[in-house]
């Protein structure tokens, strides 16, 4: 995965895809859902200290294993800024899971506000 940079109360459009334990087979998403977290703390112990969280049902390429995270302003309008961690999970309706590594959730202060 890679680091991603968000400014306040902006949208985001990211794209992630999954793959098999073999690291190049597809993992196939249909009927599955995939979850994006975010959170201040590298180790949480639950997912209830999550700053953001997304889950996805409906996925861009199902059986080539990819699918797409939408952010919205009001999925971040209200973080800090600074920096958090990230990671995804996809939980394949045959019961088979697979985690994409952590990397950097950087949350950038809007500067302006308003817009009249």
């Amino acid at each position: 995965m890679t680091k991603i940079t968000i400014i306040q109360g902006t949208s985001r459009t990211i794209n992630l895809q999954f793959l098999q334990s073999d690291g190049s087979t597809p993992l196939d998403l249909t009927g599955g859902k995939v979850y994006f977290t975010v959170n201040a703390d590298r180790k949480p112990s639950s997912d209830s200290t999550a700053a953001l969280q997304k889950s996805v049902t409906s996925h861009s390429a199902p059986t080539l294993g990819q699918t797409t995270v939408s952010l919205v302003p009001s999925d971040t309008s209200n973080l800090t800024a600074g920096t958090y961690h990230y990671d995804a999970k996809a939980i394949a309706s045959s019961g088979t899971e697979v985690a994409l590594a952590q990397d950097a959730f950087i949350v950038e202060p809007a500067i302006t506000r308003s817009i009249a």
